[in-house]
């Protein structure tokens, strides 16, 4: 889809009458605005748009909250739009009352978007997995097996080569199970070790916390536990699998946290480095209720690929995760946020940092300024060759996406920044090629910028305007981790996994894809009509400086409008003499871009 930044504006008069009518703005559509278009199903509760390495285009996603009762269940939407930006399909999962309360994992393949994919558990520890066509919904398989695991014990994703996996947590066994797109099990292992701690009730609290990821080549996996049944020492578990779910090395280590004055947890954000290594990240908070001093840090230790350790350090003065690895994986990048309880509201700080791989020392810290009591956060786009890119959202500026880039190597950063409508702000997805930015504004998706052809986040959107952006001094200190991981023991050993054929849920969602119009203010021309000594209609305009005008004209508005004059603007008064007008009469537009 081209881009435009012309805004033809139209002026027209009736040289017969002499009669001036103003229209409006006939702006170039750039993007789209995504409406549900069924009247039989609930509003969006929250819609967006992402972009997705090894895809080239854009998935879709949407939340819907059905009727229950006198409340509701969550039910997921999910669509595919190709790299033309052109629909192709979307759907939807009615997973029921109780099912729809526990997440689903729902989208188009990464390696084949004419694919859906879903995953999702059901009460009576039940997980149903499918993949099926897109466009016809036809089902290439659906199963159902058992995981005996809780609820909130299991994590589902797709891993590289398009494996759909979940694992699940059961206490002193771990699960492992991975499917490949035809349906065939790639992965159903169950792994023990004497660190594993026995499983807990259901509505108990869980002392375990299990998860995975997977390394970007598809060559294995990740597999992290936390447990904290020991008082202030908590055990961690890093264990390397091989791409069948072969134990590769396992290691462990200990740290102490006494909770509720101080906690660790792991982070969230698993990503291995391109080399099979992986960086274990810690968040260590402690918190005075006498003074409110809320102090954080940030325990970070790398494993080699082999199971070595690289190296470990902390950071002090924030809590951070690892975000994004450069394409030569020489740089690390982390975000995350300083918090300040001493005052009320309090304020989050959010920073962005920059580490060497190979040493893991601080190469540039980046802390935006935002607005004194308000919260805000700062999220990676992309590392490209040539630059990061983050989204910074503000509550104090809800309405605007606000980008920062920052070039390889540089300890600058460049703003761009888009002010719109978007009632819960906008957030900017995108790969080398590709940007999307979408906000979820309820029912109507507003999808803007949506163009492959683009390689510059300031050109994925035209109206992006470079904006300075405040920056506080770097106060993140770091200081050499004393840690000795160990070897640990783990068992691997083969998983029953009865599969059983089911019919997946899914139906078509009918999606109302209009052109988006961004929001312009209207262009004062204060045109004035007269004639001139020899008869001739002049009109005359306000002009802005640098601005080239040209005046165009239609003779019955049905014939397209042809161009007749065009000026550069001074910022004086100008004017339009027509000199010759067909049968004495027509219709005329002033445009203040290229017709």
């Amino acid at each position: 889809m081209p881009l435009s930044t012309h805004r033809p504006v139209s002026a027209v008069v009736s040289s017969a009458l002499l009669v001036f009518t103003a229209a409006s703005h006939a702006v170039q559509p750039f993007g789209h605005i995504i409406r549900k278009n069924d009247p039989a199903l609930p509003a969006f509760a929250s819609a967006g748009m992402s972009a997705h390495e090894g895809s080239a285009g854009s998935a879709f996603h949407a939340t819907m909250n059905f009727p229950n009762g006198a409340g509701t269940y969550p039910v997921n939407g999910f669509g595919y739009f190709d790299q033309n930006a052109a629909f192709k399909w979307a759907a939807y999962l009615e997973t029921g009352v109780l099912a729809g309360f526990y997440p689903t994992i729902s989208g188009p393949l990464i390696g084949n978007p004419a694919k859906y994919f879903a995953i999702y558990n059901v009460p009576g520890g039940k997980t149903r997995v499918g993949v099926g066509n897109g466009s016809t919904l036809a089902k290439d398989f659906a199963f159902e097996f058992s995981h005996g695991a809780n609820p909130d014990d299991t994590l589902t994703g797709l891993a590289p080569g398009d494996k759909i996996l979940q694992l699940m947590d059961q206490g002193t066994t771990l699960s492992l199970v991975s499917f490949n797109t035809n349906g065939s099990l790639d992965i159903s292992k169950n792994y023990t070790s004497p660190l594993l701690l026995p499983q807990v009730g259901e509505e108990e609290a869980d002392p375990q916390y299990a998860s995975i990821a997977s390394i970007p080549d598809g060559s294995g996996h990740y597999l992290t536990v936390q447990n904290s049944n020991n008082g202030s020492t908590q055990t961690f578990l890093v264990v390397n699998l091989d791409a069948s779910g072969g134990v590769r090395w396992a290691r462990t280590f200990s740290m102490n946290a006494t909770p509720p004055f101080s906690t660790l947890s792991h982070s969230p954000a698993m990503l291995p480095g391109p080399d099979g290594s992986y960086i274990f990240a810690l968040a260590a908070t402690e918190l005075d209720f006498e003074t409110l001093a809320y102090t954080q840090k940030t325990h970070l230790i790398k494993f080699n690929a082999n199971g070595t350790k690289a190296w470990s350090n902390t950071l002090s003065g924030a809590s951070l995760m690892v975000g994004q690895y450069s394409p030569n994986g020489n740089d690390v990048w982390l975000t995350g946020s300083k918090i300040d309880l001493s005052v009320e509201p309090p304020v989050i700080q959010p920073l962005a940092l920059r580490l060497g791989n190979a040493t893991g020392q601080v190469s540039a810290e980046f802390r935006p300024a935002v607005a004194p009591g308000t919260g805000a956060f700062i999220s990676m786009i992309a590392v490209n060759a040539d630059a990061a890119y983050f989204n910074i959202l503000d509550s104090a500026a809800p309405t605007r996406s606000l980008v920062a880039k920052v070039a390889t190597g540089s300890a600058s950063v460049q703003g761009f920044v888009r002010n719109d409508t978007f009632t819960s702000g906008a957030a900017l997805s995108m790969r080398d090629t590709t940007g999307a930015l979408s906000s979820e504004s309820g029912d109507g998706l507003r999808v803007i910028g949506y163009n492959p052809g683009f390689q510059s986040v300031v050109a994925v959107c035209p109206d992006y305007a470079a904006t300075p952006i405040p920056l506080l001094t770097p106060a993140l200190t770091s200081q050499a981790l004393v840690i000795d991981p160990q070897a640990a023991t783990i068992t691997a050993s083969a998983r029953n996994t009865a599969l059983t054929p089911i019919t997946l849920p899914i139906h078509a969602l009918a999606l109302k894809v209009d052109p988006y119009q961004a929001p312009v203010p209207p262009l004062k021309l204060a045109v004035t009509t007269s004639r001139n000594a020899s008869g001739h209609l002049v009109l005359g305009f306000t002009a802005q400086a640098g601005v080239k005008y040209t005046l165009l004209h239609s003779p019955d508005l049905v014939t397209a409008f042809q161009p007749v004059q065009t000026l550069n603007g001074s910022g004086a008064p100008a004017i339009f003499t027509v000199t010759n007008l067909s049968a004495g009469k027509g219709f005329f537009k002033i445009s203040d871009g290229s017709p």
